[in-house]
């Protein structure tokens, strides 16, 4: 009766899939057309490479309003000679945070950031240019500039010009009862901003797009096209796999799954379409991150690519020339100093890390059995034995050593060992040869979670998981089959805050950035407060708060403090 049960919600969750890809070609056949924009804000307009772009994003609709459907965006930052640098932002109701990594060798010059979401492919004749901003980087240990991009010149200004002050909002300053500075925002209206309190330079500031003036920019779509499955829930991961022996016809159907050493919030299957090609609705990867990519049932060597989500399409002509004197030097070097510094500390004494989504599928309460609260066993055969009850081992004739989960029955209120198939993992990568598992040395090993109940990954259905998590977190000292491979792979940005209350006091704290929260509602008619931890040295500081209010108007204010 229990698997009665389970293959009827089984049954369910596939009907529930089927749906969302029913709603996806409904949207892609006319029936329903969304037109989105996106508007990217960032905590500085000028970086020496090698440093993070901390970005705040806002998808929009026409009227200026939080478009809630798409679930990531994606950046592109390049230059006039054909540097590039990638970047994605997930997505809730319209906003948005991440950041994009320079490389330490990006040469200097002037960048151009653009924007846009799956629904823009959509579009006949986009202009993947209609958002776009000036970003100036600054290479402090290597002479490369972009190709015709930098020009030297005896002098010139500071700065650049200033755009006024947009929207009902006020920003008041006061020094804190800590010494540092507190910040008060009042707006009339509910707003949506990003706040960025920055070391001012005085370096040249080019082209850095406004939100006035791209929501005056935008354009009615020309027509739509069919081109694209909008990602309403997350990135859509799509993988080409290729056997190396034999055809495409051999592998299609096989389950593919995909997983991220470390994180069980990350496990994805899909059966592999004819074509070679495995695709994932996901809710979205966090961080850059290994990505196992394993075949099920195959035991084969394999090649694989990833489908390559950015257009690479952003108009190269009119990004300005940047112009470089001798009286901005010592400007330019504090910008590496600042990055070389900061650089070096862990991300948990830099940053707040702001709220990204739950574990996608688990959903329950787990067992964790920390293997220091027992006797520590020499073998995975003695654990099993001794006190891990909640696994069960059998021998099959094909494929040794089965591992299996007892699972609760929520109807009955009792446990069964399942006649069904249980997903074994490492570090959260799933182990289809639980034999490996078996004879894995448990002294690598932290903890084993157990999860009691039934699960769907890629529409079919486990009878529990167990997740064998090691001390390193990265599966050390465990020996996969031709069938698994472990790449590199870019998630979506980490949304985080920097407020440098836990700076580490034996470093000198001299970042550029001193305060930055992409993510701030202010409530109409409230005062919000905002305590700034000042840096070590004295200089000028700008503030800027830029975003919508609730009607979609833009807002946009700056404020100026020096320290001494």
């Amino acid at each position: 009766m229990s698997d009665f049960r389970t293959q009827y919600r089984a049954a369910t969750k596939t009907f529930i899939i089927v749906l969302a890809i029913l709603s996806a070609s409904v949207f892609c056949s006319g029936q329903g057309r969304t037109v989105e924009r996106m508007f990217i804000s960032t905590d500085r307009p000028y970086y020496a490479a090698g440093d993070k772009i901390y970005c705040s994003a806002f998808c929009l609709t026409p009227e200026g309003e939080l478009s809630g459907f798409s679930a990531v965006s994606y950046m592109e930052l390049y230059s006039a000679d054909g540097h590039s640098v990638t970047g994605k932002i997930a997505l809730t109701e319209g906003r948005g945070a991440g950041s994009i990594d320079l490389p330490s060798d990006l040469p200097t010059g002037n960048y151009r950031l653009i924007a846009y979401t799956a629904v823009n492919h959509n579009e006949e004749g986009f202009d993947y240019g209609s958002f776009s901003k000036t970003v100036s980087v600054y290479n402090t240990s290597s002479a490369s500039r972009v190709e015709g991009g930098v020009e030297i010149i005896p002098d010139m200004a500071s700065g650049g010009q200033e755009e006024t002050g947009t929207g009902d909002l006020d920003i008041t300053l006061g020094e804190s009862s800590e010494g540092g500075l507190s910040l008060f925002m009042n707006s009339g209206k509910q707003t949506f901003v990003s706040v960025s309190i920055y070391h001012d330079e005085h370096l040249p500031v080019y082209d850095t797009g406004s939100m006035k003036s791209f929501l005056s920019s935008i354009k009615k779509p020309q027509g739509f096209l069919d081109n694209s499955v909008p990602e309403y829930d997350g990135e859509i991961v799509r993988i080409q796999i290729e056997p190396s022996e034999g055809t495409i016809a051999d592998l299609s159907g096989k389950d593919v799954f995909i997983s991220t050493p470390g994180s069980i919030s990350d496990i994805y299957a899909t059966p592999l379409g004819k074509d070679g090609v495995a695709e994932y609705f996901t809710t979205n990867i966090f961080g850059n991150k290994d990505m196992a990519i394993e075949i099920k049932d195959f035991g084969k060597p394999f090649s694989f690519s990833f489908v390559n989500p950015f257009v690479g399409k952003g108009p190269k002509d009119g990004i300005p020339v940047m112009k470089i004197s001798q009286s901005m030097e010592k400007a330019i070097s504090r910008l590496g100093e600042s990055m070389q510094v900061v650089k070096m500390f862990d991300a948990d004494t830099l940053y707040d890390y702001l709220p990204s989504r739950s574990i996608h599928f688990t959903g329950k309460d787990r067992v964790s059995y920390i293997l220091d609260d027992y006797t520590r066993f020499s073998t995975m055969r003695e654990i099993f034995i001794e006190y891990l009850f909640d696994i069960t081992t059998r021998r099959n004739r094909d494929k040794g050593i089965e591992l299996v989960v007892s699972c609760n029955d929520e109807v009955r209120k009792n446990s069964y060992v399942p006649s069904g198939e249980s997903l074994i993992m490492i570090d959260g990568v799933p182990v289809f040869d639980h034999n490996l598992i078996y004879e894995y040395d448990p002294a690598l090993v932290k903890r084993i979670d157990v999860y009691p109940y039934v699960y769907f990954i890629g529409g079919r259905s486990y009878y529990g998981m167990a997740d064998f998590v090691t001390f390193e977190g990265n599966m050390p000292s465990f020996n996969f089959g031709p069938e698994v491979k472990i790449t590199d792979f870019q998630g979506a940005g980490v949304p985080v805050a920097i407020t440098g209350k836990n700076f580490p006091a034996e470093y000198p704290n001299i970042r550029e950035t001193i305060y930055w929260n992409p993510l701030l509602t202010l409530e109409g008619g409230e005062s919000t407060p905002i305590e700034v931890v000042l840096p070590a040295y004295s200089g000028d500081f700008k503030i800027v708060v830029e975003g919508i209010d609730c009607e979609g108007n833009p807002i946009y204010r700056t404020a100026y403090f020096e320290t001494e």
